[in-house]
């Protein structure tokens, strides 16, 4: 298992898939891909509250990728992160069948799961699933 995913979202899964993927890369020497997707449906703003939403979107989540690789210090050099723009689904989807991923390690629900959190899987981590060919480990 050379390179692991885990997309992450700032949710308690994802912390989760975080720290199972750090067990694994140690386990099997394997580099690490932390990916946040900024899904940037923008509400009908100004030019410059869009600016501003978007440089808000940015710093956001640069500041969730930094603080996840800091659970990895200790392997910090087979590490890499990823800000990606886009359908949250659909750009885990594209990454995975564009980089040699062997593991995707992502959580079972996301900070927007509904009120049945817990009993259904969520539909990012749904999508992913049913849409890619690669083994996947959903953390609860």
């Amino acid at each position: 298992m050379n390179k692991i995913l885990v997309p992450i979202d700032g949710s308690e899964h994802a912390q989760r898939a975080l720290e199972k993927c750090k067990e694994m890369a140690v386990a099997f020497g394997s580099d690490i891909v932390l990916i946040n997707i900024k899904n940037l449906l923008i509400p009908y703003l100004s030019y410059e509250e869009t600016r501003s939403y978007m440089e808000m979107m940015n710093k956001n989540s640069e500041d969730m990728l930094k603080s996840a690789k800091q659970l990895f210090s200790d392997i910090e050099n087979k590490v890499e992160i990823e800000s990606i723009e886009g359908d949250i689904a659909s750009s885990i989807i594209k990454f995975v069948e564009e980089n040699d991923i062997d593991l995707v390690i992502m959580g079972s629900q996301g900070l927007n799961a509904g009120k049945f959190q817990g009993f259904l899987l969520g539909s990012i981590a749904n999508k992913v699933i049913h849409s890619i060919t690669t083994p996947i480990l959903i953390v609860r």
